[in-house]
């Protein structure tokens, strides 16, 4: 009878120790929960932003590519005018292509740089516009578009096969040699020739 209290003393220790490593547990299990829907929630507003901003980013990216293609088409006019000016002169240009495609059409004598499935609606569907000598043409799709760069000449454009080249995307920039072959017909009805070919 009188070790009793010393039982009862012991097992009010046991008691008390086994209700705070329970309580321990239960505030480490809430925290763990709280931490994985927190995580969820952060994940989701992660894939929300991504969802919004990704095609906006995507947008411009094209958009900026076009705008280059503008300034090297102009370069390249600048070029082209620069060889008119004396028979057998010469110009090396180099134009880098990241995205589209460019063609040199001797049968209608055009330069043109054509970028499918655009998610830049660059101009007004439909609607040519000028930038500088370069001729911009948009049309409208569902949710890609194709945009369209042309520069038109008077002159004979020759290629090296006399047939529509086309020239895609590459790492490195093409150089392309742009040379006055001189003139065909009679004055005053004469034409020149321009010859423009990859420079190998």
């Amino acid at each position: 009878m009188i070790k009793l209290p010393c039982v009862q003393e012991s097992l009010s220790r046991h008691s008390r120790t086994d209700a705070a490593q329970s309580t321990g547990m239960s505030i480490k299990g809430q925290v763990w929960v709280e931490t994985v829907i927190y995580t969820l929630i952060g994940l989701s507003l992660i894939g929300v932003v991504l969802a919004f901003v990704t095609p906006k980013i995507q947008e411009y990216q094209d958009k900026a590519i076009i705008e280059q293609t503008i300034d090297s088409f102009n370069i390249l006019d600048k070029k082209i005018n620069e060889v008119l000016s004396a028979p057998l002169n010469t110009r090396i240009v180099e134009f880098q292509l990241k995205k589209g495609k460019v063609y040199f059409d001797p049968a209608s004598n055009e330069i043109s740089f054509i970028l499918e499935n655009s998610r830049s609606l660059y101009s007004e569907d439909g609607l040519p516009v000028q930038n500088g000598r370069v001729t911009v043409t948009t049309t409208k799709g569902s949710k890609r578009h194709e945009v369209k760069l042309v520069l038109k000449y008077d002159f004979d454009l020759q290629t090296e096969t006399q047939t529509k080249e086309e020239f895609s995307p590459s790492p490195s920039a093409y150089k392309f040699a742009i040379t006055n072959k001189g003139f065909i017909g009679n004055a005053p009805y004469q034409e020149a020739v321009i010859y423009i070919g990859e420079v190998s």
